[in-house]
């Protein structure tokens, strides 16, 4: 949009002069540094209702002993790929190549060395087996869904039936 500028007062004055519709359309492709999957917010503890975080009182078993359903879903990191990683479109196949793999892992996983991202890159990929162009499509999804969303869920739920 054109509004890199050296300060913030600088750059709401330029996004001031932008058509709405125009900002709206662009929204999704603000990524602030390290803020891709993480929520703004998180519980509050108020010491009535919520004595802790969550995660001290599911180690200190301080929670009601009650049955859970559990579930995780294919193909859980789609939805956020297309927001931030390269090569991602909700308009195409969004078929990535090694690079774009790699670039997604930067992203993802920033502060992971490059051995760390070398070793993500082993895991999930056999692509000496299946070159294919699509499987690092899937392997960046699945990367991001177990990551973020399947192994939080698999460890909530080994704390909770301990």
């Amino acid at each position: 949009m054109g509004c890199f500028r050296e300060n913030e007062t600088e750059i709401i004055k330029c996004l001031q002069n932008k058509d709405p519709q125009e900002i709206l359309l662009n929204e999704v492709f603000i990524v602030p540094y390290g803020t891709l999957l993480q929520v703004p917010f998180g519980p509050l503890v108020d010491g009535d209702f919520l004595t802790d975080m969550p995660d001290t009182l599911l180690q200190l078993g301080q929670f009601k002993k009650t049955q859970i359903l559990v579930g995780v879903n294919k193909d859980e990191g789609t939805a956020f790929l297309v927001y931030g990683s390269s090569g991602f479109s909700k308009d195409n196949d969004s078929v990535i190549t090694r690079r774009e793999f790699l670039e997604g892992l930067k992203l993802f996983f920033q502060g992971v060395s490059e051995l760390g991202r070398e070793s993500i890159l082993f895991h999930y990929t056999d692509l000496l087996d299946d070159p294919r162009a699509e499987k690092y499509r899937e392997a960046l999804d699945d990367v991001v869904g177990d990551y973020n969303f399947i192994c939080p869920a698999l460890e909530f739920t080994k704390k909770f039936a301990d």
